[in-house]
C-alpha cells in the first residue's frame, strides 16, 4: 500500500506538469522617458507633447509563434508560423504585411548596393596611395 500511494504521490506531479502546454505566455510593459535640463529641457517641454513629459510607454507580449509589439500610435505582430510581419499604424487604422522571403530580398538588395559603393570608394590600385586631383602650392 505505501508503494502505490509513493508511486502516486510521485506520478500525480509529473502528470499535471507534462499537461500544461509547452509554450510560454509572456507580457512585457516597459517606459522610456528622457530628461532635458535648461533652455533646452523647457523648449523641449513646450513643444515636445506628451510623449516629452509622460515619457513613450510600449507593450511587447509573447504567445506560441507570435510576438506583438505595441506603442500609442504603432505596432508590429511578427508571426514565426505564417513568416509574416504585420506593421500597424494605429492612427491611421492601417497595416501592412511583408513575408520573410520579401524581407531577405529587401536585405540582399541592399548588401549588394552596399558592395557596390565600396568597390566605387576603393583605389584602383590597391597598395598604393591614392593621388590628389589637383595639387596645389602653399607659401
Amino acid at each position: 500500500m505505501k508503494r502505490l500511494a509513493l508511486i502516486a504521490a510521485i506520478a500525480l506531479p509529473l502528470f499535471t506538469i507534462a499537461t500544461v502546454p509547452t509554450f510560454a505566455n509572456a507580457r512585457i510593459k516597459q517606459q522610456t522617458t528622457a530628461k532635458f535640463e535648461g533652455m533646452l529641457g523647457r523648449f523641449v517641454g513646450m513643444f515636445g507633447g506628451k510623449a516629452a513629459k509622460e515619457g513613450l510607454t510600449s507593450t511587447a507580449a509573447v504567445k506560441g509563434n507570435r510576438k506583438a509589439t505595441m506603442s500609442d500610435t504603432t505596432g508590429q505582430i511578427i508571426d514565426l508560423s505564417e513568416e509574416k510581419v504585420y506593421d500597424l499604424n494605429i492612427k491611421k487604422k492601417e497595416y501592412t504585411v511583408t513575408t520573410f522571403e520579401q524581407i531577405r530580398q529587401r536585405m540582399r538588395e541592399e548588401a549588394e548596393k552596399l558592395k557596390q559603393q565600396q568597390a566605387k570608394a576603393e583605389p584602383s590600385e590597391k597598395g598604393q596611395p591614392q593621388k590628389p586631383q589637383q595639387e596645389y602650392e602653399v607659401d
